[in-house]
């Protein structure tokens, strides 16, 4: 095996492990963001967000005109 086979796989191995810095408080917050009780709040922000900025909302582009 490689020296680059060897990182890949190692890096493999590290990204199947998890981030080690997000720690388990962490990933239980992000579970009531995704699924939990913090879902409505989560939405409501991401939506404000993208009506915001048409360009994280999936509109046009400001400088483009939509009828073309």
């Amino acid at each position: 095996m490689s020296i680059g086979e060897e990182l890949l796989e190692e890096r493999r191995r590290r990204r199947r492990a998890g981030d080690p810095r997000f720690t388990e408080a962490d990933r239980e917050y992000a579970r009531r963001l995704t699924t939990g009780d913090l879902v409505s709040e989560f939405q409501a922000a991401l939506d404000a967000v993208s009506a915001a900025d048409p360009l994280l909302g999936g509109g046009p582009e400001p400088d483009t005109d939509p009828s073309n």
